[in-house]
């Protein structure tokens, strides 16, 4: 996890009042790195070729002015997929069966979405999630038929469902 906004001992109380003990993950490891993450220079010393995933969420210090935080998402986007490729230029022990991370973007602003899709390079460089939409599409089903909660909460609540 990197934020240039919360010092580490904040970040992980405000993770604990949201009702997230980071000290009970189980099959994931969060690691706190302090920095604006549209820096290049504070995202090079992550070991971005050792990431399985990577997820790129809207800063909440941009929260009310969605394009600039849709901005700020995209350019740590860019920046890691060019630290990423440069990388793999450099290292001989790449093979070209190796895939780029996954990376999933948040992005706020319905115009940053239409943005991203008349550019391919941007469209294939990650997986979007317009987020606001999302939840204003649930909140819109749950509307329509309140049975339809049920579920949801089955789907999406921290429980979940399981196939085993």
């Amino acid at each position: 996890m990197m934020s240039h906004c919360v010092p580490v001992d904040e970040r992980e109380s405000q993770l604990l009042d949201e009702g997230l003990d980071v000290k009970s993950l189980r099959n994931i490891r969060l690691v706190h790195h302090g920095g604006n993450t549209s820096v290049r220079k504070r995202l090079e010393v992550l070991p971005i070729e050792r990431f399985t995933s990577c997820m790129i969420f809207a800063d909440q210090a941009y929260e009310q002015d969605t394009m600039h935080a849709d901005s700020h998402s995209l350019a740590t986007l860019l920046l890691i997929r060019d630290i990423e490729s440069s990388r793999v230029r450099e290292s001989d022990a790449f093979k070209s069966s190796e895939h780029p991370t996954p990376i999933i973007c948040e992005v706020l602003d319905s115009r940053t979405q239409r943005t991203i899709s008349g550019h391919k390079n941007l469209s294939l460089s990650s997986d979007f999630v317009q987020s606001n939409k999302l939840v204003a599409q649930i909140m819109a089903m749950v509307a329509e038929s309140r049975s339809v909660k049920v579920i949801l909460d089955e789907l999406l609540g921290i429980d979940g469902s399981s196939l085993l």
